[in-house]
């Protein structure tokens, strides 16, 4: 009998703090939006089994509608379409939920808004609480982020 080996995707802890280091730092400009996420979620890629890697990257057509960070706080009415960008790492694919409420953080580009999903780490908080609100305006408005969780 031969024993196959067992695989599993480890992945280092990445909340709220790792998201808004990685948005903070880069050289992308990004929207936080708190509001509710829509897309086909048949979509979403799915590896063919256990040892079979799933697509590097795959694009699905979504929409946001709530209210962007302003000044003032989650208060700007915000609705656009944007490209969901879900990333597998081997047969680990990123999972996404649509009709959900979540505070994400969209990038700017020549083509419009992105949403990056992947499996060890997005830019998407499910059930955002006030106190993530608050933390993500302090961040963006203030420059007083939080440290990323020691692993």
């Amino acid at each position: 009998m031969i024993a196959s080996p067992l695989h599993a995707l480890s992945c280092a802890p990445y909340g709220l703090p790792e998201i808004l280091q990685t948005v903070i730092q880069s050289e992308h400009g990004y929207v936080a939006v708190k509001g509710t996420l829509t897309f086909d979620a048949n979509k979403l890629p799915k590896p063919i089994n256990d040892d079979m890697a799933g697509p590097d990257l795959t694009k699905i057509k979504g929409k946001i509608t709530g209210k962007s960070l302003s000044r003032s706080g989650f208060k700007s009415t915000f609705s656009t379409d944007l490209t969901l960008e879900i990333k597998c790492f081997g047969p680990w694919c990123a999972r996404a939920k649509s009709n959900s409420e979540v505070l994400v953080f969209l990038k700017q580009t020549q083509q419009g808004y992105t949403l990056t999903v992947q499996p060890c780490g997005s830019h998407i908080l499910y059930q955002p609480t006030r106190a993530d609100l608050n933390t993500a305006k302090r961040c963006y408005l203030a420059n007083n982020c939080p440290p990323p969780s020691n692993y």
